[in-house]
C-alpha cells in the first residue's frame, strides 16, 4: 500500500469547521491530480492539512510538487521527507482519517451538519422562537449538503452566498413573520464563519473582508451583538 506513495502539506483546512478539510476545496483537486497520467489514486487527510498521492511508478521527489502545485494552483504544496512520512502511510487504510475522491463528500456533508445546528443553535441564543427545531434543522442540512456537495468547484464567495439563500428559504419556511424579521440582522455571510473570528488576527479578518466584499468588523455592531446575545463574537459557518 505505501509503495511509491507520498505526502505533501497542503493549505484545505474548512474554513467554516477548522477540526476538518474542506470538502469543497478538496475534491477537484483529488480529480484533477488523478488527471494526471502519473498518478494511480489521491487522498486527503482529515485535517486537510496533508494530501497522499500515489504514483503509478517511482518520481523523484524534486518532481512530485510540480503537478501538485499546478493541481492547487497556487503553489503552495510543500513535500515531506521519507523519514517523516512512515507513521503517517501506515494510516492511509483508516478511512475515518483519509478520504479519497470517492468517499471526499463525506468531509461536506459533515460540515453541513455543523452549519445546520449552528444556525438552530443562534436562533436558539436569540431567543427566536423554533416550533420544531428537529426539522428545522434536518431541512437546514439537506439545503446546505446540495450546495456543499453538488456545488464545490465555485469561488469561496459565491458558496458563501449560495449557503445563505438556502438557509434563509428554509427559514422563511419554518418561521412565522415576525419570528423570520428577528433573524434578519444576523442573516449575513458573517453568519457562515466561526464563532471566534472576532478574536482572529488581523490578517484572517483581512482575508475574509477581501472575499465578502465588505469589513467583517461591521459585523460586531451593537444589533449583531445583541442578537447574539451569550456569543458577541460572530457566527460559525
Amino acid at each position: 500500500m505505501t509503495a511509491w506513495i507520498g505526502l505533501y502539506r497542503v493549505p484545505l483546512t474548512c474554513a467554516a469547521v477548522p477540526e476538518i478539510a474542506c470538502g469543497c476545496l478538496s475534491k477537484p483537486l483529488l480529480q484533477r491530480l488523478e488527471d494526471d497520467p502519473d498518478v494511480d489514486t489521491t487522498w486527503i487527510h482529515r485535517t486537510g492539512g496533508l494530501i497522499a498521492v500515489q504514483w503509478r511508478q517511482p518520481v523523484p521527489l524534486g518532481q512530485q510538487l510540480a503537478p501538485v502545485a499546478q493541481a492547487l494552483g497556487d503553489g503552495t504544496a510543500t513535500g515531506m521527507p521519507p523519514e517523516a512520512t512512515s507513521a503517517l502511510l501506515g494510516t492511509l487504510g483508516d478511512s475515518g482519517q483519509w478520504y479519497s475522491r470517492c468517499t471526499v463528500d463525506r468531509l461536506s456533508e459533515e460540515e453541513a451538519g455543523v452549519l445546520a445546528s449552528r444556525l438552530v443553535e443562534h436562533l436558539v441564543d436569540a431567543r427566536i422562537p423554533t416550533p420544531d427545531g428537529a426539522a428545522l434543522r434536518s431541512d437546514l442540512e439537506a439545503v446546505l449538503r446540495d450546495v456543499l456537495v453538488t456545488q464545490d468547484d465555485i469561488p469561496l464567495g459565491v458558496r458563501l452566498q449560495r449557503l445563505l439563500e438556502s438557509a434563509r428559504g428554509v427559514l422563511r419556511k419554518h418561521l412565522d413573520a415576525p419570528s423570520f424579521r428577528m433573524c434578519e440582522p444576523f442573516l449575513s455571510t458573517i453568519a457562515l464563519l466561526p464563532t471566534n473570528v472576532g478574536q482572529a488576527e488581523p490578517g484572517f479578518l483581512g482575508g475574509i473582508d477581501s472575499v465578502l466584499g465588505y469589513g467583517v468588523t461591521k459585523a460586531f455592531d451593537p444589533v449583531f451583538r445583541m442578537a447574539l446575545g451569550r456569543r458577541p463574537a460572530a457566527f460559525h459557518i
